[in-house]
């Protein structure tokens, strides 16, 4: 799932983030973190909370609620995909640098 960013320079070697997200006071440690790693990874990059897991060295629930708290704050979007014959086949997240108008719970659930 897409990343959504501010306009940055791609020629930039630099991961640049907003520092309203830094600095945004109703995020906790760990959200932040967590919003700093995805900013860092490219446009197109799946979100998997397994693999950030793992890279992160933190159990996978987690990376689960951090990303649905994050869901709640409005700095990501979740959408459930579904397999042949309606199965539940995890989720696709977009994650923005920006908090957006909150709506109820995580989209998509």
């Amino acid at each position: 799932m897409p990343i959504v960013r501010v306009c940055h320079n791609r020629e930039n070697p630099y991961v640049m983030i907003s520092r309203r997200l830094l600095c945004d006071a109703d995020l906790t440690l760990q959200e932040r973190g967590l919003l700093a790693v995805l900013m860092s990874k490219s446009d197109d990059w799946q979100i998997y909370a397994q693999q950030l897991s793992h890279e992160l060295k933190v159990h996978r629930n987690t990376i689960s609620r951090i990303l649905e708290r994050l869901a709640l704050r409005g700095y990501c979007t979740r959408t459930a995909n579904r397999a042949e014959h309606g199965r539940f086949d995890g989720y696709e997240y977009t994650v923005y640098e920006f908090r957006r108008a909150q709506k109820s719970d995580t989209e998509g659930s």
